[in-house]
């Protein structure tokens, strides 16, 4: 038995010295993160997780500081092909890097200081056209949505959101602003005017339009006064009483973003360079709003949500 016993670890430890040294051969996908703490280091850690699950272990961590003179150099000796480039400071330094690099930036709902970007980014933003195909399985008869938006931070997204619209049937008046006091007299006009039986208010994510403390309270109190339709790109609208909202699952967004890595350490091409919107979602509904608005969607509308609001 003492024979076997050693046999048997000399055979792990020859395993493991091969694996070893044909993952050292390997070519390797960095992922470059922020050095941020709080809840968003959570979120961070689950698409990195997400990443490594598609990667199966060719991937190294590098968290990016102030000082990145040194990451191209370090990049080279770790043998790194693709580059996973999660929040706006981590795409800055990617982005400077050289061409045999193959980079892709996520982590960010957009990049405005990086206009037009250099580099494929898949954003955090929801796909317009499944939050828009959500809207119509719950409520069909909506024919215009409005949606209030910095121009600066969401034109990308509404450029494809007009599309989307388009292909379901529908319109979608925008309505551009450039500051809070501005964003809040559009809201003033579009609920007084909201048509509850076929027109809907869009709340993005947007940190000049929606900003919760200032506008949740006006839309919410109209909604439920006038028995509007409201949804929205977060997960948080929905319990305060939005009627549903479609947001990012970072687990299965880091593993698209690792597949992605995944395929080019095979040579498949980079993508095209700019803003892709996010269709890794998870979704959510308030069935007390859903009741109040008299909505009576079938069973299998109702199923595909992933978290219900009161909850229970």
């Amino acid at each position: 038995m003492r024979i076997v016993s050693t046999l048997l670890r000399h055979a792990l430890l020859c395993c493991l010295l091969w694996w070893q040294n044909a993952m050292a051969g390997e070519p390797r996908v960095a992922v470059l993160y922020p050095d941020i703490g709080g809840a968003y280091r959570t979120v961070f850690a689950s698409m990195i997780a997400g990443i490594d699950d598609r990667v199966h272990g060719k991937s190294i961590g590098v968290e990016v500081g102030p000082n990145t003179a040194s990451l191209q150099a370090e990049l080279k000796r770790q043998d790194v092909k693709v580059v996973i480039a999660l929040g706006r400071q981590a795409i800055k330094a990617a982005a400077g890097l050289e061409q045999e690099f193959k980079v892709i930036g996520g982590g960010v709902l957009n990049v405005p200081d990086l206009e037009p970007p250099r580099i494929p980014v898949r954003t955090l933003a929801p796909d317009p056209a499944l939050l828009l195909a959500r809207l119509k399985a719950l409520q069909p008869r909506v024919r215009r949505v409005h949606v209030v938006y910095d121009p600066v931070q969401n034109g990308w997204l509404i450029k494809l959101a007009q599309r989307a619209a388009r292909a379901q049937g529908m319109e979608l008046a925008a309505h551009d602003a450039a500051d809070i006091k501005a964003a809040m007299q559009q809201y003033q006009a579009i609920l007084a005017a909201l048509d509850p039986q076929t027109e809907a208010l869009w709340l993005p994510q947007d940190t000049v339009t929606v900003q919760d403390s200032v506008v949740l309270p006006l839309v919410l109190r109209s909604a439920w006064t006038g028995s509007l339709t409201v949804f929205s790109s977060s997960v948080g609208h929905v319990r305060q009483g939005v009627l549903f909202a479609l947001f990012p699952d970072n687990a299965a967004y880091g593993r698209h973003l690792g597949a992605l890595a995944q395929a080019m350490l095979g040579n498949a091409s980079l993508p095209d360079a700019g803003l892709a919107p996010l269709r890794e979602l998870s979704s959510a509904i308030n069935l007390s709003t859903l009741n109040h608005l008299q909505l009576k969607p079938g069973g299998r509308a109702l199923q595909e949500f992933d978290i219900t609001f009161p909850e229970p």
